[in-house]
Order: C-alpha cells, then sequence, then structure tokens
C-alpha cells in the first residue's frame, strides 16, 4: 500500500511553470484548484511556510533554541488558540472551507512527495514534519490580518512618552509636546481621494475631546513606571514576533503603494494600475506567484505562503491592489483589578482567565506561558501593584478570516460596483484599489469603531461600559470613488479624506512620501513606463523630508563655502552623491539642534527619529508648533550651521568624501547587493486591455531553493519587470 502511493506520487502530472518559475495552475473543479495551489506553494515554499506557521503559533523554538522563546512567548500571550482559530474557520462559508482544506490536502500531499524522494528541506534536521492543517493557514491569515490590516493601538506608547517626557527640559508644557508628536490633523497631508471628488463621500465620527479631557483622563490612569510599560508596549506592537518573522522569512514589514490611471488619462486609452505591496526583502521573497486558469476559477497574482487567497492580482475583468490603510482601528483599554485574578468590568467583577502552556525549546528546557484574557481581549499588561490590567481591543477581533474569504467575492466581480460590494465585506483596514477595462476607483476598507467622546483616543480608555465603542462602521460604505476626477489615484499609505484624523497614529502629515511618489508622475498622458520609472524615482529620493527643505537647503548651500554639491543637489540620494550625504548629515543635525535640547533624544537614534517625523520637523522649523522648538532662534540660521557642520563633518571623514551616499541596500547570501531597498516586495502593472497585460518582478525569486531562487535578482538590479502570461488563448 505504502509503496503504490509513493509511486503514485512520483508518477503525477508536473504543474506547468514559466520560464520564472510561476506555477499555472489548470484542475478542473474548485477542489481540485486549491489542491494543486497548495502543492505548488508547498513545492516552492515549504520550509518558508514551516517557520510561519511556528511564528504565528508560538512554536519557533522547538527548531530554532531559546533565541526564539521570546517571540514564542509574545504571541501565545497575544494571538488566538488553536481553539479560536477553529471557531473562525468552522464559521467560514461551505466554498470556503473546501478550499481551505484542499490546500491543506495539496501541501501534505507535496510533503509526503518530498518524503518519497528524499528531498524535504534540511532544516527538518531528518524529522518529518508535521501535517499541514487549516489551523495552520488560519494562523499565518490572523497574523498577517492584525499586522497589516489592523493598526493603531500606541496607547501604551504615548503613555511610556509621557512619563519620559516629564524628566525633560520640556516637562511643564508636556501636552504642547504631545499635540505636536501626535497631531490630529493636519490639513496638508495629501490625501487618496481628490479634494475635488469630497462631496461625493460620507464622513465619519470622529471622537471630540479638549485638553481639559485630556487632562483628566491622564489623571484616571494608573501611574505605571517606564521599566513596568516598555515590555508591554512592545508586546502590544509585537516586537519580537516581527523580529523574528523577518530573520526566518515570514511577512513582517509595513507599508505600500499604489497608482491607478484611467482612461482619459492613460497614454494606452485604457485603465493602468501599479501594486506594490511593500512586506520587506527577505530570502525567500515574503510573497509568492501564482497563476490560476481552470474552469473553475481564473485569478492570478500575489499570495502570502501558507494562505490559500491571491491577495493582488486580476482576473480576465478586473485587476486590484491593497495598500495598508493605517487608521487607528485598534485601542489599548484597561480595566481595575483585585492585584490577583479578578478585573472590574463596569459594576461586575469577573475573573481573569488565564490559561498556562509550555514551550518546548531545542536543546534547553520547555519554558511556560501563561495566555491571560480579560472580556475575551488579550492582556498585554497586569500591574498588580496598580491594580490595572491593559489589553488590546482590535475592530477585526473575530474576524480576521471572514475577511480574506471576502477576497474571493473579488474574483466574481465584474464591474466596479460588485467589486465596491464586496469591499465592503472586508473588515480589515486596507485601500483597495482597482481598475477594469473602463474604469478606474478605490475603496477604504475596514470596520470603523466609533469612538466616546471626551476620552483622548492617544491614551489608553476604559475598558467597561464608559470607555466601549458606540458601534462598528464599514468604512468601504462612504469612503470609496469610481472614475475620480483627474482619472489618477496615487496612495503610499497616506491619508483617504481630508476629514480623517490621525488619533492615536501620527502618520499623516506634511511632508509625506506619497508626495515625492506623486512628484515623480509627468503631467498630460501616463504610460506603463511611466508608472515604473516613478516607483524606481521614488526609491531613489527615498527622503520625504526634500519635497520641503531641498529648495531651503540649496538656497542656505549656496553660501557656505564647501556646500557647493549640495547647492546643485538635485534630490536625487544617487550612490556616491556627496551632496545626497551633506543633504542627510545636515537635516539629522537640524533635527538634534531643534528637539534634543527640550525633549531629549527618546533614548535612542531609532525611538528619536520616530517620534520626529518629517511633519513634526516642518512645523517646527516654521515656528507652527505648539511647543517653541526654535526658543527664539532663527529656523535658517540653524539650517545653516547644519550645513556648515555637515561640510566641517565631510572634511575630516575620509569614507564620505570618497564614497558619499550609501544607498540603503537589499543583501542576500553570496549574491550581489541591490541598492535602493525603499521599493515594493513585489511590483505589478496591469494594462486592461482587451487581453490584460500583466508585468510583474519577485525578487530574489520564486523559490527558497535551486535554479529560481534568485534569478529575478538581475530584474530588480535594472528595475525591469517580466511578462506574466495570465490566460491561455483558445
Amino acid at each position: 500500500m505504502i509503496s503504490a502511493l509513493c509511486f503514485a506520487l512520483l508518477l503525477q502530472t508536473p504543474i506547468p511553470r514559466d520560464p520564472y518559475g510561476v506555477p499555472s495552475i489548470r484542475a478542473q473543479s474548485w477542489e481540485g484548484v486549491f489542491e494543486e495551489f497548495g502543492y505548488a506553494v508547498a513545492e516552492d515554499r515549504l520550509w518558508q511556510m514551516e517557520m510561519s506557521r511556528r511564528v504565528a503559533l508560538g512554536t519557533s523554538a522547538e527548531l530554532l533554541g531559546p533565541s526564539a522563546i521570546k517571540a514564542d512567548q509574545d504571541a501565545r500571550r497575544t494571538s488566538p488558540t488553536s481553539e479560536e482559530l477553529t471557531a473562525q474557520f468552522m464559521a467560514l462559508q461551505p466554498r470556503t472551507k473546501v478550499a481551505w482544506q484542499s490546500y491543506a490536502d495539496g501541501v501534505n500531499r507535496q510533503i509526503a512527495a518530498r518524503k518519497a524522494a528524499g528531498t524535504l528541506p534540511p532544516g527538518y534536521e531528518g524529522k518529518d514534519p508535521r501535517p499541514w492543517t487549516v489551523t495552520d493557514s488560519a494562523a499565518i491569515a490572523v497574523m498577517m490580518a492584525r499586522r497589516f490590516g489592523s493598526t493603531g493601538g500606541l496607547e501604551l506608547t504615548h503613555l511610556a512618552a509621557m512619563g519620559y517626557l516629564q524628566g525633560q527640559k520640556a516637562k511643564d508644557r508636556v501636552w504642547d509636546v504631545v499635540d505636536d508628536l501626535a497631531w490630529q490633523n493636519e490639513p496638508d497631508s495629501p490625501t487618496t481621494l481628490p479634494v475635488a471628488d469630497e462631496s461625493k463621500v460620507s464622513a465619519l465620527l470622529f471622537p471630540k475631546f479638549t485638553r481639559t479631557d485630556s487632562e483628566r483622563h491622564l489623571a484616571s490612569l494608573p501611574r505605571l513606571g517606564l521599566l513596568e510599560l516598555m515590555p508591554a508596549l512592545q508586546l502590544a506592537q509585537g516586537e519580537s514576533q516581527a523580529a523574528l518573522a523577518m530573520q526566518v522569512g515570514a511577512p513582517a514589514k509595513l507599508g505600500s503603494y499604489a497608482i491607478a490611471v484611467g482612461a482619459e488619462r492613460s497614454a494606452t486609452g485604457t485603465p493602468i494600475l501599479l501594486s506594490g505591496p511593500q512586506m520587506g526583502h527577505p530570502s525567500p521573497a515574503v510573497i509568492h506567484e501564482v497563476v490560476i486558469d481552470s474552469p473553475a476559477l481564473q485569478v492570478a497574482g500575489i499570495n502570502v505562503p501558507g494562505v490559500p487567497v491571491v491577495v493582488i492580482g486580476s482576473t480576465p475583468h478586473i485587476a486590484w491592489g491593497l495598500t495598508t490603510g493605517v487608521a487607528d482601528v485598534s485601542d489599548v483599554v484597561w480595566f481595575p483589578t483585585d492585584g490577583e485574578s479578578q478585573y472590574q468590568d463596569g459594576s461586575t467583577w469577573k475573573p481573569i482567565q488565564t490559561l498556562n502552556e509550555t514551550i518546548n525549546v531545542k536543546g534547553a528546557d520547555p519554558t511556560p506561558v501563561t495566555r491571560q484574557r480579560a472580556a475575551g481581549l488579550p492582556v498585554m499588561l497586569h500591574s498588580k501593584g496598580n491594580k490595572a490590567l491593559f489589553a488590546m481591543r482590535r475592530a477585526c477581533d473575530g474576524r480576521e478570516l471572514d475577511s480574506w474569504q471576502h477576497v474571493y467575492d473579488l474574483y466574481e466581480a465584474k464591474t466596479a460596483q460588485e467589486l465596491l460590494a464586496g469591499a465592503a465585506k472586508i473588515s480589515l483596514n486596507f485601500n483597495l484599489f482597482f481598475a477594469t477595462r473602463k474604469e478606474i476607483g478605490w475603496a477604504y476598507c475596514g470596520l470603523w469603531p466609533v469612538r466616546q467622546d471626551g476620552w483622548d483616543p492617544r491614551l489608553p480608555i476604559p475598558g467597561g461600559p464608559e470607555g466601549a465603542w458606540r458601534r462598528l462602521t464599514p468604512m468601504a460604505e462612504s469612503l470609496k470613488i469610481v472614475n475620480p476626477t483627474g482619472g489618477l489615484l496615487v496612495n503610499w499609505n497616506n491619508k483617504p479624506v481630508r476629514a480623517f484624523e490621525n488619533l492615536d497614529t501620527p502618520f499623516w502629515g506634511s511632508p509625506h512620501r506619497v508626495e515625492v511618489l506623486a512628484a515623480q508622475l509627468p503631467a498630460g498622458r501616463l504610460s506603463p513606463t511611466h508608472l515604473e520609472e516613478a516607483v524606481r524615482m521614488a526609491a531613489m529620493v527615498d527622503k520625504e523630508s526634500l519635497v520641503k527643505f531641498l529648495p531651503i537647503a540649496r538656497r542656505l548651500a549656496a553660501e557656505v563655502p564647501g556646500a557647493e554639491e549640495l547647492a546643485y543637489f538635485d534630490g536625487r540620494m544617487v550612490e556616491g552623491s556627496v551632496g545626497a550625504w551633506l543633504y542627510d548629515r545636515a537635516l539629522e543635525t537640524l533635527k538634534q539642534a531643534l528637539f534634543i535640547d527640550d525633549i531629549g533624544n527618546f533614548i535612542n537614534p531609532t525611538l528619536f527619529n520616530t517620534a520626529i517625523q518629517g511633519s513634526v520637523l516642518w512645523r517646527a522649523y516654521q515656528g507652527r508648533s505648539r511647543f517653541p522648538y526654535l526658543g527664539g532662534a532663527n529656523a535658517d540660521d540653524l539650517f545653516r550651521e547644519a550645513i556648515q557642520k555637515a561640510v566641517e563633518t565631510l572634511g575630516t571623514n575620509e569614507q564620505a568624501r570618497l564614497l558619499g551616499y550609501r544607498a540603503p541596500e537589499m543583501r542576500y547570501p553570496d549574491q550581489m547587493p541591490v541598492p535602493y531597498s525603499n521599493r515594493a516586495s513585489s511590483i505589478q502593472v496591469f494594462e486592461m486591455r482587451e487581453d490584460i497585460r500583466v508585468r510583474s518582478v519577485l525578487p530574489p525569486g520564486q523559490a527558497e531553493s535551486g535554479a529560481q531562487q534568485w534569478n529575478q535578482l538581475p530584474l530588480a538590479h535594472g528595475w525591469r519587470l517580466k511578462p506574466l502570461k495570465v490566460w491561455r488563448g483558445p
């Protein structure tokens, strides 16, 4: 019996692939499509899938040893249990459950084939992998959903920052500094929806609060020290899990850009869509390409290994792309406790739900970990001394897999309205851009929590009835557009409309990186080549601050001896450019001169640069900030001095004089580095002609080993795309 099975596996017909290794799935049935899908992805990425499910489930230390214990502990504390994942899965539509189970069957068929052939990845060290289950796919899908489609939840970070600022020179004006660093709305911040189309959408409700409300809110919170807060805010943001994910090639980074060109603006006379998800540049690539050309399903594009969904791609009728929405759709909430095992929810005392588990560790003793829940929410911090616990609440809680299944609805859409109907069902916060043969459009997906007034959204809110969300509203029902004025949509995670507020997620300001991308698009009609060149140039410019500061830097550099390269610098951060090096160094020096004396360096340069974003720096330079960072000095004088210091440093830094600016790189073992890493993990360009044309690139390659592992690096070096044959001819 076993011999017959092995023989059958060895004789099965290989899945056809294009020259870059992209599989073409041609099974005749829905079940067959997804079984072949799982088989093909596991053929390319079995070890990556193994590590992704372990990162998501908190079982990595079993293979990696003690270095992965912290990430496993954090994953267990914050993620759904296997039982909760199974419950979500069982609530899915029948066809979705069939698809996910068939995918798991395909993965297991590939595992069996590789066991029979003796070609399992070496990381298994001679041990058989555990069979793939729908729970494994669900765990990866939930991890992805929370990292890319459920942002916010920065309340503990702001609470820690306020505690830190109490020890700085600006301590008497902490609220002014907080309003500068975590501003609510910058009117000049660029929007996805053209201003001319704002009358076509309805506004969402944002919480109203005053400075008095904020002060009262802060006074009502437990007094927590920085040492107690730091591990909790790292847990809330999933830092250790993200670091491990980056190490093993699982999805971790956040970002993405998209450009949609309508027929009236297109040089070809038909819509064009460029989609560029930014999820990092590990090896193997964080995403995978597939073409499904079957009587049961026709869709082609990218997928996350382990999840049976083409998340960005095209059908014979539409093309779509996604970028992270970045809205504040998560809150840290807090409950009073008895200091031990109970918490207070309104007037009722309830037990803290506790589940004790064990993490198996390679080469070491097992490590215990405890999951804690309050009101069904994962506990980030239980301060027994302060008799308070803090938990994370997300708008997508319990709906993550439901969102993934509604991507299947997009595959059936033939018109913009059908596609928008599917978008309104997605609970995760994404910008959805799409093109048909006649139209382009955008929808801002996700559930929006309507919060109560009187609470500062930058601080942890009460977890009981007094801080409860009033309701959840599908954003895509109001924030959407078909055929926008001007025939162009450009997004790089910028804000949807002018009225949209940051709340606890201070990201939408001006300058903003989308302005860099938009500036690379020429006036007039646009071709696919224009879009490809725009993202290449945006990666080379790479500094959103250039939008505001470059003209000033060039003017002031003309007055500083030795700064001639900066005076003629055109903004391109070209490898080896002395002008780019001087600009980079001068702006960093200016930032320190404006902020460090009053508010400190936030412990390390990374946290400092996270806090002092381009919008914060620009407002301070203009004297528009609430706190007077200029301190009576002339802004141009400070910038001129910063340029002078940069010139002096250049004169004593032989390496800088010889090498100039060093561009961020994509690095791979034993391969030539690829400069300019501020690019998409995969770029796809869709020309919506009668025969849809798709061109794409997926560095370093389609597979995690073998001939297809590195074969797209030459394309990445040259900023070139490959054709993707999506549909067979008659």
